[in-house]
């Protein structure tokens, strides 16, 4: 499940709650199903296209990232998207 919530300009902000259930390796080299929260902050700049199309850069945190109970690599994540 995510909700998000989005400032649209040339420069944007966004801000996302995320709370998944994801497979993660545990000490006895299994896995187990687990519940994690992220919250993921960031900024952004929509490049316009053309006038109907364009694209979105984002550089978002997590800062409740745990690299011992998450299915990401990495607190930082870098999201591109199209608009329309």
């Amino acid at each position: 499940m995510r909700l998000f919530c989005r400032k649209e300009a040339l420069f944007l902000r966004e801000s996302e709650y995320e709370f998944i259930n994801a497979n993660l390796p545990t000490t006895d080299m299994g896995q187990e199903r687990r519940w994690i929260q992220n919250l993921w902050a960031g900024a952004g700049y929509t490049l316009k296209v053309s006038e109907k199309l364009g694209l979105n850069i984002l550089l978002l945190y997590n800062p409740l990232y745990d690299q011992n109970n998450s299915p990401y690599y990495s607190p930082w994540d870098i999201r591109v998207g199209f608009i329309h």
